[in-house]
This record gives C-alpha cells, sequence and structure tokens, in this order.
C-alpha cells in the first residue's frame, strides 16, 4: 500500500510538473495567425455594462463599475454618469472620442488609454465616448448626444479598419430595431472554465485550435471573410467605400453645424502592425497569403478623408516603427505601448 501511494504521489507531481511546464513554454511561444480573433477575449466582458438605448441600440450603463479579466490583462472598469468611461467630470469635454471597443479602451486601466494619455499632454479634456461594436453612424449618433455640454468643442471620431467599413454597411441609421435587438451579454461559462481563460496560455492555445478548426470546416467562415477579404486583392474594397464616405459626410456637416472641430483616428489592425500574424489570419479564411494588401484600407480612408476634408489622424507608421509589441497577443487591441503611441499621435493632431 505504501508503494502504490508513493507511485500514485509520483504520478501525480509528474503530472502536475508536466502541465506547469507545458503551460511555461505555451506562455512563450507565438499562437498561431489570428488568435487575436478567435481566442474571443470579448467573452469575458463583465455582464451589466451595456443597457439598451432605441436609438443607438447601446451605451455604456451610468453608475456601472466592475472588472474585465482575461489572459492578457485584468482591469477595472466605470463608467460615469454621463455614461462615459472614467471618473465624473468635473469640468467641459473639449474633445470627445467616438467609436468602438478601440475607443472604449476597456482592455488597459483608464489612466493608460489613448483618451488619458493625450488629454495629459494636450491640457484639455479628451472624453472617452466609446461602445463595443459601433458603426460610425452610431458614433455620430452618440456625439450628438453630448455635444451640447457646455465646453464641447470636437469630436474625435475613431475609424477602425478591422471592420468598420462594414459595419457601416449593416449598422447604419435603419439600426434600431423592433423589437429592439438584446444587447450583448457574455456567454456562461463554469467556473473551470472561465479559471483557465482568465490565466492559462496552454488554454488558449487550445481555444484557439479548435476555433480555427471550426471556422476552418465553413461554419461562420464567410462572415471572417468578407472582413478579412477587404485586406485582400481579391477583396471588392470599392463597394464597401461609399457608405463609409456618406458616415463621416454625415458627422462633417453635424460638427461643422455645431461650429465644432472633427478629427479622424485611424486603428489599424493588429495583423497590419503584427504583419507576421497575417499569412496565418489570411489562410483561416482561405485567402492567398502571396495577395494580401494590407494596406489597401487605409489608403482607401485617407483618400476619402481628403476628400471629405476632414482632419486624419494616422498612428499606423508609429505603431510600425516601435520595437515592442503594441498589440495583446490574444485580444486584437492596443496594449499599453499601443495607448501610448496613439496617446502621443491624437495629442500632436489635436494641437
Amino acid at each position: 500500500m505504501a508503494r502504490a501511494l508513493k507511485r500514485v504521489g509520483l504520478l501525480v507531481l509528474g503530472l502536475g510538473l508536466g502541465v506547469v511546464a507545458s503551460e511555461g513554454v505555451a506562455r512563450v511561444l507565438d499562437p498561431s495567425g489570428g488568435a487575436e480573433l478567435l481566442f474571443n477575449a470579448p467573452d469575458a466582458m463583465p455582464s451589466g455594462l451595456y443597457t439598451p438605448d432605441a436609438v443607438l441600440g447601446k451605451v455604456p450603463t451610468p453608475g456601472f463599475t466592475g472588472e474585465l479579466t482575461a489572459l492578457d490583462y485584468r482591469v477595472p472598469i466605470r463608467i460615469n454618469q454621463l455614461s462615459l468611461r472614467g471618473a465624473e467630470v468635473d469640468g467641459p469635454g473639449c474633445w470627445v472620442v467616438v467609436g468602438d471597443s478601440f475607443a472604449l479602451s476597456i482592455q488597459v486601466p483608464e489612466e493608460e488609454t489613448f483618451e488619458a494619455i493625450a488629454e495629459g499632454l494636450v491640457g484639455c479634456s479628451v472624453w472617452n465616448a466609446g461602445v463595443d461594436g459601433y458603426s460610425t453612424w452610431q458614433a455620430s449618433g452618440r456625439y450628438a448626444n453630448l455635444a451640447d455640454d457646455p465646453g464641447v468643442d470636437g469630436a474625435v471620431v475613431l475609424f477602425f479598419l478591422g471592420n468598420d467599413y462594414r459595419d457601416n454597411e449593416h449598422l447604419t441609421r435603419g439600426y434600431p430595431t423592433d423589437p429592439p435587438r438584446p444587447v450583448f451579454e457574455p456567454p456562461a461559462m463554469d467556473s473551470a472554465t472561465r479559471l483557465l481563460f482568465q490565466h492559462s496560455a496552454l488554454y488558449a492555445h487550445v481555444r484557439v485550435a479548435q476555433r480555427r478548426a471550426v471556422v476552418a470546416s465553413g461554419n461562420d467562415v464567410a462572415n471572417w471573410r468578407r472582413e478579412l477579404e477587404l485586406f485582400h486583392q481579391d477583396g471588392d474594397l470599392r463597394s464597401v467605400v461609399d457608405t463609409s464616405r456618406r458616415a463621416l459626410a454625415e458627422i462633417r456637416d453635424y460638427t461643422t453645424s455645431k461650429g465644432d472641430d472633427l478629427v479622424v483616428l485611424v486603428a489599424p489592425p493588429a495583423f497590419q502592425i503584427h504583419s507576421e500574424r497575417a499569412a496565418g489570419t489570411m489562410e483561416m479564411v482561405g485567402l492567398d497569403p502571396a495577395r494580401m494588401d494590407l494596406d489597401a484600407p487605409r489608403q482607401a480612408l485617407l483618400g476619402l478623408l481628403d476628400e471629405l476634408g476632414i482632419t486624419a489622424c494616422d498612428p499606423t507608421d508609429a505603431l510600425l516603427a516601435s520595437d515592442e509589441d503594441v498589440y495583446f497577443r490574444y485580444d486584437g487591441h492596443w496594449n499599453a505601448r499601443g495607448h501610448q503611441i496613439v496617446g502621443e499621435t491624437l495629442a500632436s493632431c489635436l494641437e
């Protein structure tokens, strides 16, 4: 019995050491292409962050407090009574940043967001009014809801090249539905899965591999491909430009009527900056990596902004020049270093 128990103990110890060693290796190995999409970090979003809105679909819940925890981060979140991320405001908001999850930036603490960094450099309030999943149309409506606040003098519209072209096609002024679409709530996870989701790189590799297999089998591949093909010579980028032209023109005309300034902040996807991720991302949806054209969406947007007479603020070159990672490995958003670069770039544009 003693020998048997000893053998069992050695077996358990060996398995434990093996798991620890595997976890260590998993933390060093780079994930496969598309991991920042396939890991699906939004599954960690805290429940109750959003409240339904009759016009915009959803807005951050005033007074909300919570925490976002995933493999790459653990971040406290608070929403003030104006439905902005951060503390209650005690003065006018010179600039209001609107856009999708890149604007909301809940992957980093509020003091490390590009809005906070820009605010510290320009010496003028920069409000964070981002909302996950917003199109440019919705961002325009979000600004309209805040623009009458005394002291608000300008809009920063964040345009995420990764999906805003497509979002502007279907999240238009006809977005509100009857009945309204339900506000996204994170999927339920059992305690063990949530623990792995939040802390294990080994689990992340397995999760990415499983989801990659699902996409490769044809399930949901069309949705992924429609967004990624805009970065590929086989995609028809021209077909989506006109909707974004109209959406940008709308907020240009609105800010002009208010006497406000307008800046569009360009947000490239992770695989455009960390280009080593691009080939695997394209292969995931059956696109030939040899025919990638990663800069085409950005050039199309810059052309649109020039045509419309809108000031462009483009941190792409500064992000490319960084010798550090500027996006998370398992989340396609900027990490703290990325936010620092974007915040400094935005401050220069605003000045």
